[in-house]
């Protein structure tokens, strides 16, 4: 703990300690009851533009019209 508060550490995480201790500006917290998350952050999906480039393979022969 006292290496802790000498490197300025908010958050101890340690299994010895009794869970949400506070011993001056240091935290105890159990890694086994600590669920650490984050928000979860909004993606904009942007459309993807067209390649450049010409497609691989054989090229498609165009559309015969139907005869009568």
């Amino acid at each position: 703990m006292g290496a802790a508060q000498l490197q300025d550490c908010v958050l101890l995480l340690t299994a010895d300690l009794p869970d949400g201790a506070v011993f001056g500006s240091v935290t105890a917290r159990s890694p086994f009851t600590l669920a650490a998350e984050e928000p979860s952050a909004i993606y904009a999906v942007t459309p993807l533009a067209r390649s450049r480039h010409r497609p691989r393979g054989r090229p498609r022969q165009p559309a015969q019209a139907a005869s009568a």
